[in-house]
């Protein structure tokens, strides 16, 4: 899927708008789709989840820097319903401002290319979160 805009624009819609939420790439796109994962500065895993509209709280994290990812499938079978690995993906979505790509295969559509980046209240970059005593921070996944 092409987007005539940068990730960063404020034409940006959110799946839960009613103006696209019954659009064929909302639907086969729902948030339970995306597997998350958070790394600590070593890279070691602190939590994977399931993507869910209503959020994932991660208690007690200890001041530090932590990096939120899609989990990507490596793999030259095609799975359905998980992002794979696909280097060209990857590339074309760098190029056009987002962090990461891939491949997705729903069980109606093959996505080729699916860009995203994980992104603040105030559309800044979340993928990587630094956090001090008390700090709170919701990410977002955006995907075009």
């Amino acid at each position: 899927m092409f987007c005539p805009f940068d990730p960063n624009s404020a034409q940006w819609l959110d799946c839960n708008n009613s103006s696209i939420s019954d659009s064929q790439f909302c639907l086969d796109l729902p948030e339970n789709i995306f597997d998350i994962q958070i790394l600590d500065d070593q890279n070691a895993l602190i939590q994977q989840f399931e993507g869910s509209e209503q959020g994932t709280t991660i208690p007690n994290l200890q001041p530090g820097t932590y990096t939120v990812d899609e989990i990507k499938t490596a793999t030259n079978v095609v799975v359905p319903n998980q992002l794979l690995v696909n280097p060209e993906s990857e590339q074309e979505c760098v190029g056009t401002g987002f962090t990461d790509g891939g491949s997705l295969f729903t069980t109606n559509v093959r996505y080729t290319t699916i860009c995203f980046e994980y992104v603040d209240e105030q559309n800044n970059d979340c993928s990587e979160i630094t956090l001090a005593a008390g700090d709170e921070k919701t990410c977002m996944l955006k995907i075009t």
